[in-house]
């Protein structure tokens, strides 16, 4: 039986760019159980995406793989990766949007997808989405080993975004990043910072 892939990506719900993906995946993993989790990630926003992902990715099964797309930089350098961590699986872009996952310090290994053999033919420059990171998220639905699918690169060597989020005069300060349809605002402010609060009396929370 082939493992679940969770969708998170900022196509949008007006094209058909995640639909490709799915039918790319549906082609090479026919029994894959796709689940989508928000298409609607402000353009180009890893931050809002990497909050996204920390926010709904314990909710899942184990061996979930998690195929991440909000990438500005494509075409660009910067890697592709996939990784294995807190009984998981990871694919995206390696520009920060996995850093919730990386700081929580669980990962198992990482390698750079630089085998062309689990890429669709011929990749374009601007969509990865379809010809390497859906392609590479099948594959591993299929049990495809992480090792198979390029070269194991060091795990301290990814990626992470600055928390921008800092305290000043005892007050902890964050900024809001998103609202979401029932007004609810979400900010950059962490759990873990959240627990620490609930054990510190005299630390304040400010927006």
């Amino acid at each position: 039986m082939s493992r679940t892939i969770a969708i998170l990506t900022d196509f949008g719900y007006q094209d058909n760019y995640a639909g490709i993906m799915k039918g790319v995946i549906r082609t090479i993993s026919p029994f894959a159980d796709i689940i989508d989790i928000n298409h609607g990630i402000p353009l180009g926003d890893i931050k809002v995406a990497s909050i996204n992902l920390e926010s709904s990715y314990a909710y899942y099964p184990r061996n979930t793989i998690f195929l991440c797309v909000v990438d500005p930089g494509v075409g660009s350098s910067r890697r592709a990766i996939a990784v294995e961590a807190d009984g998981r699986f990871f694919v995206a872009p390696d520009n920060g949007l996995l850093t919730p996952i990386l700081n929580k310090g669980k990962v198992f290994q990482a390698v750079s997808l630089t085998n062309t053999n689990y890429h669709l033919y011929n990749p374009s420059h601007t969509f990865h989405g379809r010809d390497i990171f859906a392609p590479v998220a099948a594959h591993i639905s299929m049990k495809v080993e992480l090792h198979e699918l390029g070269e194991l690169i060091d795990i301290a060597s990814l990626v992470t975004l600055d928390n921008d989020s800092k305290t000043v005069n005892g007050d902890f300060q964050g900024q809001i990043i998103h609202n979401d349809i029932y007004g609810n605002s979400i900010t950059d402010i962490t759990a873990d910072w959240a627990d620490k609060k609930k054990r510190s009396k005299d630390l304040s929370c400010r927006v």
